[in-house]
């Protein structure tokens, strides 16, 4: 949910929980790759101790949901360090490759089985 923000932006985990504009958008990101991984088949296990049928709901605009996914984010801030960002982040700020080339082989690779 946060590494493609963090590569676009820049932002750290704790900026992208704490500013709303990212952190909505990590529920739509969450809502979309939750339902694109049911329609290829997979059970998605929670996320966030919430289940995704509720990511799902969050990210289709049900203030209810919503409100209760982002009432749980703020949970993990307490772990969270101005260092700390998802490894495509990382790699965008060391300028180094990122993974990307990588994980979108993978996935199509595993599609076309």
């Amino acid at each position: 949910m946060g590494n493609g923000i963090s590569a676009c932006t820049g932002m750290n985990s704790r900026a992208m929980t704490e500013w709303e504009t990212s952190r909505r958008l990590s529920i739509r990101l969450a809502g979309e790759a939750i339902k694109v991984g049911q329609a290829l088949g997979y059970g998605i296990e929670p996320i966030r101790h919430m289940p995704s049928e509720k990511w799902v709901a969050a990210s289709e605009g049900d203030p209810a949901a919503l409100e209760e996914i982002e009432g749980v984010m703020p949970d993990g801030l307490k772990r969270m360090t101005e260092e700390g960002r998802p490894s495509t982040g990382q790699d965008m700020l060391k300028g180094r490759r990122t993974e990307i080339a990588f994980l979108t082989a993978w996935w199509l690779l595993r599609a076309t089985k």
